[in-house]
């Protein structure tokens, strides 16, 4: 959820085991998404074992496409660098919501907490300003994959 520069669908899908290997690009911004499309993103046509990658973009909200995704047996893997600087609301408790940039809001993540399938999820120590996000990690059955401090995201967005 949220493409981006596609680095990790890149890197997950050219390793995905199966006959065929579906990925899906969701993406609120129309930029990203074409930049995904393009000869430039190089996302691969096979994975390491040699099966094919069908791709699929979708331009929506990714809490949207995570309500569809949920109701399946199998719901499928979703992995995700969301928003996740609280709002001032969020801190004090309030309920998630899109904030004000890209960068700002805990919805994405919250909802991303609460799927449940299968979920790599890079987040932020300050996403745990949130009391949702914290509620929701603690009710959610978690492991930490890598811990490291990354400031980009507040640095990008000035």
């Amino acid at each position: 959820l949220g493409c981006g520069a596609c680095l990790w669908i890149k890197y997950a899908a050219k390793r995905l085991q199966g006959d065929v290997v579906e990925a899906v690009c969701v993406e609120v911004d129309q930029l990203s998404l074409k930049y995904a499309r393009s000869p430039l993103c190089g996302l691969p046509k096979v994975t390491a074992g040699g099966a094919a990658i069908k791709w699929q973009f979708l331009t929506e909200d990714g809490v949207e496409v995570l309500k569809r995704e949920a109701v399946h047996d199998h719901p499928a893997l979703v992995l995700c660098n969301p928003p996740y600087i609280p709002t001032a609301e969020e801190v004090a408790g309030d309920p998630e919501d899109c904030g004000t940039s890209f960068a700002e809001g805990t919805r994405l993540l919250t909802s991303v907490l609460d799927y449940p399938g299968p979920s790599i999820v890079c987040l932020s120590s300050l996403s745990l300003m949130a009391a949702g996000v914290r509620a929701r990690l603690g009710a959610r059955q978690a492991r930490v994959l890598e811990h490291r401090e990354v400031a980009w995201k507040a640095w990008y967005t000035g």
